[in-house]
């Protein structure tokens, strides 16, 4: 449910969460989310790759488990 995703968004780590955020829910492209932030459009892709890559091993191990 929403309430349990928002769970686990709010285990990442906060820059990552935010450019996460930024990029899957608000829509921001890379290059937006960079100038934003000040980062490079990479770091930026890094972030929303990290958080996925977490987000289902954090979700898969809870299939595992239940």
């Amino acid at each position: 449910d929403v309430q349990h995703l928002e769970a686990l968004l709010q285990r990442l780590p906060p820059k990552t969460q935010k450019v996460f955020n930024l990029f899957a829910i608000d829509g921001f492209s890379h290059q937006e989310i960079s100038d934003m932030l000040g980062m490079s459009e990479g770091t930026s892709k890094w972030h929303v790759n990290n958080a996925r890559t977490q987000l289902q091993s954090w979700i898969k191990t809870e299939l595992q488990t239940a």
